[in-house]
C-alpha cells in the first residue's frame, strides 16, 4: 500500500510525466490484471488523467476513446481474484471519468448497480 501511495504521489507531482506514465501503466495491465499494484496505481491514473487521451489528435495511436478507458475500468472490476482496494480505485475512477464524459453514465450506472450492493464496496 506504500508503494502505490508513494508512487501515486510521485506521478501527481511530475506534470510532465502524467501522460507519459499513465500511458504506459495502461499498455501494461490491457491483458494483464494480475499484478494489483500496477493495476491500482492506473486506475487511479485513468481516473485523474483519463481526459488526456481526449486532448491527443487523432493522428495519435495512443488516442483512446472514454468507452475504452472505460472498459479497462470494468476488466479490473470483472477479475475475480482481484483485490477489493483495487476495485475501490477502479469504481472510483469510473465515477470520476462518468462526471467528464455524460455519454458513459448509462453505462457505468449499469456497472455501478452490480457493485450497489455489495458489503465490501
Amino acid at each position: 500500500d506504500d508503494i502505490v501511495a508513494s508512487y501515486i504521489i510521485l506521478i501527481s507531482n511530475t506534470p510532465d510525466l502524467q501522460f507519459y506514465s499513465m500511458n504506459k501503466l495502461v499498455s501494461l495491465i490491457k491483458d494483464d490484471v494480475t499484478q494489483q499494484p500496477l493495476v491500482q496505481v492506473t486506475a487511479w491514473c485513468l481516473g485523474e488523467y483519463g481526459e488526456m487521451y481526449s486532448n491527443l489528435d487523432d493522428s495519435n495511436s495512443d488516442k483512446m476513446l472514454p468507452e475504452e478507458i472505460a472498459n479497462i475500468l470494468i476488466k479490473v472490476l470483472n477479475y475475480n481474484a482481484g483485490l477489493v482496494a483495487t476495485r475501490y480505485y477502479a469504481i472510483n475512477a469510473l465515477i470520476k471519468l462518468m462526471t467528464r464524459y455524460p455519454s458513459l453514465t448509462d453505462h457505468v450506472q449499469m456497472i455501478m448497480s452490480v457493485y450497489g450492493c455489495n458489503m465490501n464496496l
